[in-house]
């Protein structure tokens, strides 16, 4: 499990955030489905952070605990748009989401 504080309050507004949003007509709106995207993967290795760790070898992780929160705090559909280091292009991944229908996409 990835700790710290930055990924605890992202957890949390998460959740607050599969319960309503607010949609282009600025009307309150209950979120059904929500597609994860844990970016970067594959050949892709993002930016190095402070402690050299590639965002790829993050993302992922950060993306399977969300959603073993998300299932077992709501009634939420949860999909992710990779299980594995693979790359998947951003219109691919757009794409996915679009879809599946997705009330929410939210890119780790």
């Amino acid at each position: 499990m990835i700790a710290g504080k930055k990924y605890w309050i992202l957890v949390a507004l998460l959740l607050v955030a599969t319960t309503t949003c607010v949609n282009s007509q600025r009307k309150m709106r209950r979120i059904h489905h929500v597609v994860l995207d844990p970016g970067h993967g594959g050949t892709n290795f993002g930016t190095p952070g402070a402690h050299g760790v590639n965002e790829k070898y993050l993302t992922l992780p950060i993306a399977l605990q969300v959603e073993r929160m998300l299932r077992k705090s709501t009634n939420v559909k949860v999909s992710l748009t990779r299980r594995s280091d693979t790359f998947i292009g951003l219109r691919e991944r757009t794409q996915m989401a679009n879809e599946a229908k997705a009330d929410l996409f939210l890119s780790i």
